[in-house]
């Protein structure tokens, strides 16, 4: 419903999708998936569209157009005593989330946020929804997550202990330890990277894009000056070079480390409460 909406006010507007799209920040294809009915947009997100198209969140969504509201007053109207045409139906409140007048008071929904507010009960209902839309997308997205962490670190996990195996090192009592490890740290490491909501890709990231300055050479302009200069500057790059590796090596080994310890933690939060995730 919400995706036949959008199409309709954008056509409307004489808009197309990459315009709509550009008003919204947001891709040309998400426009074209939320009016194909493959996902649903945010609540801020329907809020926007409708300040763009001057309509209310309702008319958004589709919920209590104009027509509706009508019935709602001459329904009011036909409960209340009967008004002479210089006497309208009063209105009880303004809505504060959609501007629109309450007639009905069946209508009213008031909450406290530090003060008293009113609004439509539909409105409530709407945000209701959409939150609950926007939990379920979350949990089916930690969800999926999880999977590929379990597949792709079990596949990792496997294939260095496989590796251990046929190369001996369980052989010699000393490198068991090692060998236990290593598989599992691996498996924790692959996992925190999927489930992105760890400082784990922080740490490696941060530490793997330190870069060190290298000092200013001097020569003289002459042939042995400048193969000196190559030279140097050939040995600063080869030096840069495994200044980077050692301390991606690092990073890497740090994060393995690490992520034995964090992924317990990073697992319970992806499934209590993978709205928090990044």
């Amino acid at each position: 419903m919400i995706g036949e909406q959008i199409k309709k006010l954008r056509a409307k507007e004489g808009m197309t999708q990459q315009n709509l799209a550009d008003k919204l920040f947001v891709t040309a294809q998400a426009v074209s998936r939320w009016e194909n009915g493959e996902v649903e947009p945010s609540l801020n997100t329907i809020a926007q569209m409708a300040k763009i198209f001057g309509v209310s969140s309702d008319e958004m969504l589709g919920l209590d157009p104009a027509d509706k509201q009508e019935e709602k007053k001459e329904s009011a109207q036909k409960e209340a005593p009967k008004e002479t045409a210089e006497q309208p139906a009063p209105m009880l409140a303004l809505c504060e989330r959609c501007r629109r007048p309450i007639y009905d008071k069946d209508e009213i929904y008031i909450f406290h946020t530090g003060r008293a507010s009113v609004t439509h009960v539909s409105c409530i209902q709407c945000e209701k929804k959409l939150r609950a839309q926007e939990k379920e997308e979350a949990r089916a997205k930690a969800a999926g997550r999880r999977i590929c962490s379990y597949v792709v670190g079990g596949i990792g996990a496997a294939v260095l202990l496989f590796l251990f195996i046929i190369g001996g090192v369980f052989k010699t009592p000393d490198n068991i330890p090692l060998g236990i490890f290593m598989p599992i740290s691996v498996f924790t490491l692959i996992s925190c990277l999927f489930l992105d909501n760890n400082f784990i890709w922080d740490v490696i990231s941060w530490i793997s894009s330190r870069s060190i300055s290298m000092p200013g050479v001097i020569f003289s302009l002459d042939l042995d000056g400048i193969i000196w200069f190559i030279t140097v500057k050939l040995g600063l790059l080869l030096l840069s070079v495994v200044i980077s590796i050692v301390l991606f090596l690092f990073a890497i080994v740090l994060g393995l480390v690490l992520s034995v310890f964090v992924y317990p933690f990073a697992l319970i939060k992806s499934i209590k409460h993978p709205e928090d995730d990044n």
